[in-house]
C-alpha cells in the first residue's frame, strides 16, 4: 500500500472510531501499562521490541501490550513473547488500550491513535538511526500532503524523540515538526548487534535457516521503489557468493575460504512479492524472518542499495555493498539524500560488475577507517546499551 493510500486510510479511520474512542475516557490510565507498535502494527521487532524486552527484565508486573496486524490469528504472534499481550491493530480493543495505557511507544507517524490524554507518555523512537534518504520537511515536495499533515500532528503529542548521532537529533529538531527534547542515546534495537546478544541472534538465525556454523552468511536486504517493482532486486547472487568465497577469507585475514549463503529480506512494503525471486539450497527467502535486526547481527556482510539500515553496521564495521542499478533515476525521482557518495564509507555500484569489482577489491583496512572517520563526522556513538538506557527512562516517568 502506497503512504498516500495509507494516509487516506488513517483519516477514514479518525472519523469512524474517533468518537467510539472517546467512550473509552471514562476508564482510568493505568501507569504501568504500555502498549507498543511497529510499523502499523506489521509485527514483533524495531526498537519496541528491545525497550519491551529491557521493561520486562527490569518489572515483570508491567502490563506490556502490542498491536498486531490480525491479532492472535496472526502467523506472527509466534514471535512475541507470552508475557506480552497480543492486541488486534487499528481494533476497538486497540483504541481502549491506547486510551488508558500510561504509556505509548511507536515507531512511525501513520499508526491510528486515539486523541492523548493528560497524564500519557508518547515516545517516538523513528524506525532509522540515521538514514540516506531525506525525510518529513526535507522531502515535503514529494510527500503526500496527508502524510505531512499526519506527521505534524504525531509530532505535537510527541513527548520524547532520541538518536545515538548529531546528525539525526538536528534532524529530529528541524524537519520533523517535533519541538520538544531529543536525547542523545543508544538506539536500542542496535544492542543485538554486540557481544553476546549478537552472538545469540547469530546462533538463532542459523538454525532458523539451517546454516552451519563455519558457513558465512550474506544478507541481501534492498528498501523499496514508489512503483513496487522488484525487477530492480535481480542481480546474479550465485556468482557473488562465490566473489565472496573467494575474496573474503583475504580481506578479513582469515586463514581458509568460506561458503557463504545469502539471505534474501524484502522490505515489509514489497514483502508480499518476495516470491517473484529467485531461490536455491544457498539463496533463501528471510523476509518473512520476524526480525531484521537479528538478520544484521548474524550476517557476516550485507548488501543493500538506499535502505538505512546500512547505518546499523557502520559502527560495527561490518563489510557493507550497494548494489544500486537505478542510482540515477532514483535520486531524481524520489526524495533525494542527505550524504553524498564522497562522504560515505560505501560505494554505490550501478551495476552486476561494478559490484562484482567491489567485492574483488575491497580493502578492510581502508573500510574501518572510512567508518571511524564517518562516525565521528555525523557525531555517532552507540555503546548497545540503548535499550536497558531508555526502558529505565520509561520505568521512571511511570513512577513520576
Amino acid at each position: 500500500m502506497d503512504l498516500k493510500r495509507r494516509c487516506r486510510q488513517i483519516q477514514i479511520q479518525f472519523a469512524l472510531k474517533g468518537k467510539m474512542a472517546v467512550i473509552f475516557r471514562i476508564f482510568p490510565i493505568r501507569r504501568k501499562k504500555i502498549v507498543f507498535d511497529n510499523f502499523s502494527g506489521r509485527g514483533y521487532g524495531d526498537d519496541p521490541k528491545y525497550i519491551c524486552e529491557a521493561l520486562h527484565r527490569k518489572d515483570e508486573t508491567l502490563e506490556l501490550v502490542w498491536l498486531l496486524r490480525g491479532g492472535k490469528k496472526s502467523a506472527e504472534k509466534k514471535s512475541i513473547p507470552p508475557w506480552v499481550r497480543i492486541v488486534p491493530y487499528g481494533s476497538l480493543a486497540a483504541l481502549y488500550e491506547l486510551s488508558t495505557a500510561g504509556v505509548w511507544v511507536d515507531n512511525v507517524k501513520t499508526a491510528y491513535k486515539p486523541h492523548k490524554r493528560k497524564g500519557q507518555f508518547y515516545l517516538q523512537t523513528w524506525h532509522s538511526c540515521l538514514g540516506l534518504k531525506k525525510t518529513e520537511m526535507d522531502a515535503k515536495k514529494v510527500l503526500p500532503a496527508e502524510y505531512l499533515k499526519i506527521s505534524q500532528h504525531d509530532a505535537s503529542i510527541t513527548d520524547l524523540m532520541y538518536s545515538n548521532n548529531d546528525f539525526r537529533r538536528e534532524r529530529y529538531q528541524k524537519a520533523f515538526y517535533y519541538h520538544g527534547t531529543v536525547l542523545k542515546s543508544s538506539v536500542p534495537r542496535c544492542s543485538v548487534l554486540f557481544s553476546e546478544a549478537g552472538e545469540r541472534a547469530g546462533h538463532k538465525v542459523r538454525k532458523f535457516f539451517s546454516i552451519p556454523e563455519e558457513t558465512g552468511i550474506v544478507l541481501y536486504a534492498p528498501t523499496f521503489r514508489a512503483d513496487r517493482d522488484i525487477s530492480v532486486y535481480h542481480f546474479d547472487y550465485h556468482r557473488c557468493l562465490d566473489l565472496l568465497k573467494e575474496h573474503y577469507s583475504r580481506f578479513m585475514g582469515l586463514q581458509k575460504e568460506t561458503d557463504f549463503v545469502m539471505l534474501l529480506r524484502l522490505h515489509p512494503g514489497v514483502a508480499e512479492k518476495s516470491g517473484g525471486l529467485l531461490y536455491s539450497d544457498n539463496v533463501k527467502n528471510a523476509t518473512m524472518y520476524p526480525d531484521v535486526q537479528e538478520l544484521l547481527a548474524a550476517a557476516d556482510i550485507l548488501i543493500s542499495d538506499y535502505s538505512d539500515c546500512i547505518f546499523d553496521e557502520v559502527f560495527v564495521k561490518k563489510p557493507v555493498f550497494l548494489y544500486t542499478p537505478d542510482l540515477n533515476e532514483y535520486c531524481s525521482q524520489d526524495r533525494g539524500f542527505y550524504f553524498e557518495q564522497k562522504e560515505l564509507p560505501f560505494i554505490f555500484n550501478d551495476s552486476q560488475e561494478c559490484l562484482e569489482d567491489a567485492i574483488a577489491g575491497f580493502s578492510y583496512e581502508a573500510y574501518a577507517k572510512k567508518c571511524e572517520e564517518f562516525c565521528t563526522r555525523v557525531g555517532l556513538e552507540e555503546d548497545g546499551n540503548g535499550d536497558d538506557y531508555i526502558a529505565d527512562l520509561l520505568l521512571n516517568e511511570m513512577t513520576r
